[in-house]
């Protein structure tokens, strides 16, 4: 570094991924702060396999700042995560909240494309953000892999809808998320959209979280007509995305003791709020699922879509939630 020349102003690290072990990305730390005035710049080659005969390749590059970001906020949750010992449930619901709220949705502006910076998880963390439905998928897939708690794992579907109303075709990508839960009694796999709860307010929503299997069912939606979905598989050691045509909904099961539903979701969500706001009233606590539980119902309504909620007021009720302050039986121990 030291024998660098004074013309040369930016120094680009090729590294084949955008999430760094954190050993590596220390070492880049500490080689930014001796670079002075000059700008450190992380490439990353993508590659977007559509089909045998078709592989797109680009490289990107991102400014050190948003790579530090996004890799100290994914290790920062995945922290807090096991630091609160929530059971797998628990755990998806603090990252749907997270991702969901994480930034407004906030397309690249020109000549939108595969490659664009919206497509990932990074994009989130720019300064100004790019993000769009394959960066919040992308980015809970990230978290959930990261955090690496075997009772938790997630795919990403590619699906195509149309708009009844509009009468448009449209793309959008959502999670598949299988979850095996014994404090709660769920064992099965289930939809999530953490795009679909996110607005330019970043209000707090769970009308996407833990949908049924059939979820993308005519039964269920009377706004959109779903078409066959395609797995995304990830390759991160080569930075690698490929469409598969593999529909993981064939698969899905549902070996619960107990269902998903409104209740449960409350209780989830109520146990995730006080340990996430620890010091807060039970009072604060309970008008803040107060608030989620409406917003969320009101989403429902608005997408016209029948998933888990049934009522815009809580059905824990504040007897109950009161049973569930400061007091949780069963914490989840990964090494049980």
């Amino acid at each position: 570094i030291d024998k660098l020349p004074k013309e040369i102003g930016e120094i680009v690290l090729s590294v084949p991924y955008e999430k760094m072990p954190k050993n590596i990305l220390k070492t880049f730390f500490g080689l930014n702060q001796k670079l002075e005035n000059r700008k450190l710049i992380f490439s990353v080659k993508h590659s977007k396999t559509i089909d045998v005969f078709d592989t797109r390749t680009q490289t990107i590059c991102w400014d050190f700042d948003t790579i530090v970001k996004a890799n100290s906020e994914i290790d920062r949750v995945c922290d807090f995560i096991k630091a609160s010992k929530f059971s797998p449930l628990e755990a998806l619901a603090f990252i749907h909240d997270y991702v969901s709220t994480v930034t407004a949705y906030s397309p690249t502006q020109e000549n939108h494309k595969w490659n664009d910076k919206d497509q990932f998880f990074a994009g989130a963390f720019l300064k100004l953000p790019e993000f769009v439905c394959a960066g919040y998928s992308s980015l809970m897939k990230e978290i959930i892999d990261n955090l690496g708690m075997p009772e938790l794992s997630c795919e990403i579907f590619s699906i195509e809808f149309t708009h009844l109303k509009k009468h448009r075709t449209e793309g959008h990508a959502r999670c598949f998320v299988c979850v095996n839960d014994q404090k709660y009694g769920v064992n099965q796999t289930v939809f999530d959209d953490p795009t679909w709860d996110n607005d330019n307010d970043l209000t707090h929503k769970f009308t996407h979280f833990a949908m049924p299997n059939d979820s993308l069912e005519k039964a269920r939606n009377g706004l959109y007509e779903y078409y066959y979905p395609e797995k995304i598989e990830y390759a991160k050691n080569k930075a690698n995305v490929e469409y598969v045509d593999e529909n993981l909904c064939h698969d899905n099961f549902n070996h619960s003791e107990n269902q998903i539903n409104q209740l449960m979701i409350e209780k989830v969500y109520f146990n995730v709020l006080q340990k996430t706001f620890k010091g807060m009233s039970f009072e604060e606590i309970y008008h803040k699922l107060q608030d989620m539980v409406e917003k969320s119902y009101d989403e429902q309504e608005l997408r016209e879509f029948k998933g888990n909620l049934i009522s815009k007021t809580p059905l824990l009720s504040p007897f109950e939630a009161k049973s569930l302050y400061g007091y949780d039986e069963e914490e989840y121990d990964e090494n049980e």
